[in-house]
């Protein structure tokens, strides 16, 4: 009990008491003694104090470890007892109520490619007496990967002999994650840099002198290293430099819209030509604002884009001379598209069939209409003959126009045809030959009066030819027989009756 003195100060006692009773069981007297023991109360409050601060620490080193992801460990080399803190248990994927495992079962759980060196660290430790950290991987039981970062402390007795390893153990694994795909992250973009197929600049924004440039910006330049291309004006580079005003304008377009590009011819550091096409871009680099260049080389492509160039122009050439020669020709051309049925005409066409170009339809059935109907199925029988018979296709025929004139036409094509042997189109043209199939039927009809006149003379005709021969054309049947005697020697007299 406590008891209170007269100056204030408060003393603890400890008393023992006993009971006299009479023969009748009646207590007739009371008798003990009593013992201070106020030292012994004071230190055992103060036991108690510390005992309830050490559950109090604990409990907090507990909690501390739990949020840092930090295990404590202590391992005793003579008698290989190890000591884990709860945390230690959880960080291993292991239960704290078991007991502490092996240190085969230990090293068993650090992944293989680690467990060499961490074993050489840790022997290192014990024979030289040098404490470490080390960053290894363990594999849990579950099967998943932890990074791990041991931190190691030696305890050594009198004479100098180590005796006990601790230390602390901390999960890194988040950490490690994030600086793994840092790492990922900036290797790939290194990669990307300097493997790129494009030439890559960095140029500063305010003195346009580049920065940095990657491999192939080397190697497309034809420059010696990277020296040769830091520090410079790019635009140095060109054929052509830019002007101090077109560099503003260039300048002025990035700021507002963020992007510039263009085509440009490049002088290589060897005197070499190249077309590139460049493209310039804002970007921000560890709070730095630069201006990222790509130049790619297009010359193969401004090489195809010339000779396409030069192709057109010959080609719009040849068909400004066809189109002259069928022109003046009277020429005209169709295509007709044999599975669709589409026609393709030139203006001659239709102006060789009495048609305006701009009010009529190029159709077959357009054609057709404007064959003379005795001509029209001998001309189609003599197409698809030579559809058929995989033949060049002509034929002459009379066509009449609107105003009732008749024009003699001569067509020719030939059929393009599928692998499979089909006729798929037909192209060719069509020539106005009136004039000629007029001079044919006037010399036919002057033929006809001619033999007409003929046929009633009696004299002989003969015609003197240029070289001074003479050609005897026609004669009556009689005098013909008569003048073959003479060349023969015959007399004439003596020829058979009938003869003359």
């Amino acid at each position: 009990m406590r008891a209170s003195q007269a100056d204030g100060a408060i003393i603890y006692t400890e008393g023992i008491g006993h009971a006299e009773l009479n023969a009748d069981g009646k207590i007739i007297r009371l008798y003990g003694t009593a013992q201070d023991v106020t030292e012994r109360e004071v230190a055992l409050n103060k036991r108690k104090q510390a005992e309830e601060e050490l559950r109090r620490s604990e409990t907090l080193l507990v909690t501390a470890q739990k949020i840092a992801h930090t295990g404590s460990w202590e391992w005793y080399l003579e008698s290989h007892k190890q000591i884990w803190s709860a945390e230690t248990f959880r960080i291993f994927g292991l239960n704290p109520t078991k007991s502490v495992p092996t240190q085969a079962r230990f090293l068993q759980m650090v992944h293989p490619e680690d467990r060499p060196v961490l074993q050489r660290h840790l022997l290192q430790a014990i024979a030289k007496r040098s404490p470490f950290n080390l960053e290894y991987r363990i594999i849990r039981p579950d099967g998943s990967l932890r990074y791990l970062e041991l931190r190691v402390e030696v305890a050594y007795d009198t004479h100098g002999q180590t005796i006990r390893l601790y230390g602390a153990i901390l999960d890194v694994t988040e950490r490690k994650e994030s600086e793994l795909e840092i790492t990922k992250s900036r290797d790939l973009l290194e990669a990307v840099y300097n493997e790129s197929a494009d030439a890559l600049f960095l140029v500063d924004t305010e003195t346009l002198l580049t920065i940095d440039c990657n491999n192939r910006t080397v190697e497309l330049f034809a420059a010696s290293s990277k020296t040769e291309l830091i520090g410079i004006e790019g635009h140095t580079l060109q054929k052509e430099q830019f002007t101090s005003e077109e560099l503003t304008t260039i300048v002025e377009e990035i700021s507002q819209q963020g992007l510039w590009n263009d085509e440009i011819e490049y002088l290589t550091k060897q005197g070499n030509y190249f077309w590139g096409n460049i493209a310039i871009k804002q970007i921000r680099v560890a709070d730095q604002v630069m201006n990222l260049v790509r130049v790619t080389d297009i010359t193969p492509k401004k090489r195809l884009e010339e000779e396409r160039q030069r192709a057109e122009i010959a080609l719009a050439k040849s068909e400004e001379q066809l189109r002259l020669t069928m022109e003046f020709n009277h020429i005209g051309s169709w295509d007709w598209n044999l599975l669709q049925g589409a026609v393709i005409w030139n203006d001659n066409h239709y102006r060789l069939l009495g048609l305006e170009p701009e009010t009529s339809s190029a159709t077959y059935q357009s054609w057709r209409d404007t064959v003379h109907p005795e001509d029209v199925e001998r001309v189609e029988q003599t197409i698809f003959n030579a559809l058929n018979q995989h033949t060049n296709y002509e034929g002459e025929y009379r066509v009449i126009h609107p105003d009732g004139k008749v024009r003699w036409i001569v067509g020719k094509g030939r059929g393009i045809y599928n692998e499979a042997g089909k006729a798929v189109r037909m192209l060719g043209v069509v020539i106005d030959i009136s004039d000629r199939k007029q001079a044919e039927i006037a010399l036919k009809q002057s033929e006809i009066r001619y033999r007409a006149i003929v046929e009633d003379q009696t004299e002989l005709i003969t015609r003197y030819l240029p070289d001074g021969t003479r050609h005897t054309d026609v004669c009556q049947p009689s005098l013909c027989t008569l003048f073959w005697a003479i060349a023969r020697g015959t007399d004439w007299q003596h020829l058979p009756t009938g003869y003359l």
